[in-house]
């Protein structure tokens, strides 16, 4: 059984032979999918990943077919009017689902395929899984990235608009799969709970394949990274408004794909506090590059206010890609996150991430104590590797030989 990247490679005996993974995204530029397809084409498995076309990552080695995503704004009616839909009750958010060409096309590419077994990426698949199972008598294995039903709650059109339809989705298909897993005992546990499952999800982490980084001594400017997707809910505003209180040898850069109208506020943000000398804003990178990247930085933050239980969950991949690239973290004090910071030494918790603490966060900092967390970062690593998670995904699919 594989332990790190050290060791032994995947050694399954294979009673399935082809896979077929559904993502609504970028399969080149999705960290947990790609390493799902890399792991099952390991084993010896036939593999295909259907989403929507796009990306900048190289992609994979197996086999990739993508469907077109609508434009921004016919996504957003179609989402809306699903959503209202969705209150009316299961049956008519079934037909209301079918009626994407997109959902249509993913389902007919897949179909193609004739998979013995489909693994759903988030309930905007379910349904497409659930009918692969009836046309194809393939086996269901959901993997839930979030916690769905609170994805967005604090959002106020998301709840009122978006959450009914998740619901009816999600629950009305769940008990379908064979097997569940998501990404931390948080969501594991609240999703038990809520559908009374048989079996309570195995949790599967957000960790990246173990690449082996140096050590950097912490030098002035000392440089903070926040990377991953810019969306409203994860705190940047409040971040980018601590910077003037910063000591003048911290700079910080943001790093990720954003909507348009909100890369706009944060340039606006960035603007308003007069620190552009030493705020970077840039976009995305490809996800293969994301730890190399982020290994000339010293500290890699994660400051969201908890707005939600979704929120509350948090166990993202940077956590684990910081560590990877051997930076001191610098979170909110989420109880998921807590327990590896703490029991790793990797860093320090904010226990109310507004601007006044998050900079006299950041303030407290010398580099003896980044040094010394960047090192504990390096040996954690070691373990909280894709190289060690991948066996929970494979037990579970019924591919693992012991």
């Amino acid at each position: 059984m594989a332990k790190t990247a050290d060791h032994d490679p995947v050694r399954v005996g294979a009673p399935v032979t082809k896979v077929c993974i559904l993502s609504i995204s970028r399969i080149a530029d999705d960290p947990r999918v790609r390493r799902q397809g890399d792991t099952l084409s390991k084993a010896g498995c036939q593999v295909l990943a259907v989403g929507i076309a796009g990306g900048i990552s190289e992609p994979p080695t197996w086999r990739i077919e993508v469907v077109e995503e609508p434009q921004t704004q016919l996504r957003r009616v179609a989402t809306a009017t699903r959503g209202a839909v969705g209150r009316l009750g299961a049956f008519a958010a079934r037909v209301a689902f079918w009626t994407s060409p997109m959902h249509r096309r993913i389902y007919a590419l897949a179909k193609e395929f004739q998979p013995d077994l489909v693994i759903a990426n988030d309930w905007k698949v379910l349904p497409i899984a659930a009918r692969l199972a009836n046309s194809s008598r393939a086996s269901v294995h959901y993997d839930s990235h979030e916690y769905a039903i609170e994805q967005r709650a604090d959002s106020l059109m998301w709840r009122t608009m978006i959450a009914p339809f998740v619901r009816q989705i999600e629950g009305g298909f769940i008990d379908g799969a064979e097997s569940v897993s998501t990404v931390c005992d948080g969501i594991a546990d609240a999703m038990h709970r809520r559908y009374q499952l048989r079996q309570r999800p195995t949790v599967i982490r957000n960790t990246p394949e173990y690449q082996r980084m140096t050590f950097r001594q912490t030098r002035d400017p000392v440089r903070v990274l926040f990377h991953g997707g810019l969306l409203p809910n994860r705190g940047l505003h409040e971040l980018i408004k601590s910077v003037p209180a910063w000591e003048g040898h911290l700079a910080l850069t943001i790093r990720g794909p954003a909507e348009a109208s909100f890369r706009r506020s944060l340039e606006q943000s960035i603007e308003e506090v007069g620190e552009s000398h030493r705020i970077e804003l840039l976009g995305p990178a490809p996800m293969t590059e994301l730890i190399s990247l982020a290994n000339v930085h010293d500290i890699g933050i994660f400051a969201p206010a908890v707005l939600s239980e979704h929120l509350r969950f948090a166990l993202p991949n940077k956590l684990f890609e910081y560590m990877m690239a051997g930076l001191c973290v610098v979170s909110t004090d989420l109880p998921e996150i807590a327990r590896i910071v703490n029991s790793r030494g990797v860093g320090v918790l904010i226990e109310n991430p507004v601007a006044a603490e998050i900079a006299a966060t950041m303030n407290s900092l010398t580099s003896e104590k980044i040094d010394a967390a960047k090192q504990n970062s390096l040996r954690a690593a070691k373990e909280l590797c894709w190289e060690r998670e991948q066996e929970r995904l494979l037990e579970v699919l019924g591919l693992a030989t012991g």
